[in-house]
């Protein structure tokens, strides 16, 4: 049986990999924002998804969210 901490972890896995198209090993702006429409059931009259997230996620204007912002698995 798959320990749940686990499937959440191989989840994740798969769907930054899925969104990292330039396969880089981080999600930029387009990608992250494509990865939370996917996440995000869309409800009609709502807006899109905003993507908020702590300083330190930028390089040069662009967005860099590397795998390990998604690795954060709860006990």
């Amino acid at each position: 049986m798959l320990k749940i901490n686990l499937f959440n972890r191989f989840y994740a896995e798969v769907l930054f990999k899925h969104f990292d198209a330039n396969n880089n090993g981080t999600l930029q702006l387009d990608e992250a924002t494509k990865a939370l429409r996917f996440l995000v059931k869309p409800t009609e009259g709502q807006p899109d998804p905003v993507l908020a997230l702590p300083a330190g996620y930028s390089r040069d204007g662009e967005l860099h969210l590397p795998w390990s912002w998604f690795a954060i698995v709860r006990p």
